[in-house]
């Protein structure tokens, strides 16, 4: 594939002609769960996979198909830094989301969060990637014993400030970002070719793992789990991504399945 420039602001503003996330409509290491307490954040990822039908539970409950998404808020404080081989990367926050249109939806509830917390200027999400904010830590078990989890979620979004002796607001530095920016919106009509070729450039993920190592059902499965699952979306077979993207020699009867997540932020708490 050709190298193609993932430009944020030509995006965001392509985007938000049909796509204003401020306006409101009618309708590898073992991981522990982040410290609790105030947080340094920025989004580094924002990823939409399309329509996805319910999973058996969701049906039971009556939940429709639903745009499906998540965004990953890297954590950049100190505290949340931990080790990785022999560097420091920080702990990340994965939020899974129903994209809706209703204020009331938690999609809508986050970007406003976020959005007031950065300045309250941007239209999409595209425009908070990258934007430093302030956050707080909470952890939710679910479960007990030994079969508890830990959740990891933010909630108190605020500008990157605090108060100093004289009791004045004073800027807090955010460190930049460790990772790589990742970004796909899905079907958004009013994006360029280039674009739409750019952000599915920029999630491309090569490489397989060993799912279940050392066990009798273990195997080896792609790491390009987000591709995948945007082309088993419902959408897909008349969309134009698939046009402008798809490879013809592509096997998605091992698609991945969405993962169960537990978050303040989600409308549903699984897929």
């Amino acid at each position: 594939m050709t190298d193609l420039v993932l430009d944020l602001n030509a995006i965001s503003q392509a985007a938000v002609e049909s796509d204003n996330t401020s306006v409101d409509s009618a309708g590898g290491f073992v991981k522990v769960p982040a410290v609790a307490g105030p947080a340094l954040g920025r989004i580094r990822e924002y990823v939409e996979l399309g329509r996805h039908a319910p999973d058996e539970a969701g049906l039971a409950k009556g939940y429709k198909p639903a745009k499906k998404g998540y965004l990953i808020i890297e954590l950049l404080h100190k505290r949340h830094m931990q080790e990785m081989g022999d560097k420091l990367v920080p702990h990340e926050v994965k939020i899974f989301f129903n994209k809706g249109v209703k204020a009331t939806s938690n999609y809508k509830k986050l970007f406003k969060a976020i959005n007031s917390a950065t300045g309250g200027n941007a239209k999409t999400f595209v425009d908070l990637i990258n934007k430093p904010f302030k956050a707080k830590v909470v952890h939710n078990i679910v479960g007990t014993g030994d079969t508890a989890k830990t959740y990891v979620n933010l909630e108190n979004f605020d500008g990157p400030q605090r108060e100093n002796d004289e009791g004045d607001l004073v800027d807090i530095v955010v460190p930049p970002l460790v990772g790589k920016v990742r970004l796909f919106l899905w079907e958004n009509t009013t994006l360029s070719d280039d674009h739409i070729k750019a952000m599915w450039a920029s999630i491309q993920n090569d490489g397989t793992y060993i799912k279940n190592e050392g066990k009798d059902n273990e195997e080896e499965v792609s790491m390009n789990w987000d591709q995948e699952r945007i082309m088993t979306n419902l959408d897909w077979e008349d969309s134009r991504t698939k046009e402008l993207v798809a490879p013809d020699d592509i096997d998605l009867d091992e698609a991945p399945d969405m993962p169960e997540e537990s978050s303040k932020w989600n409308d549903e708490v699984t897929f």
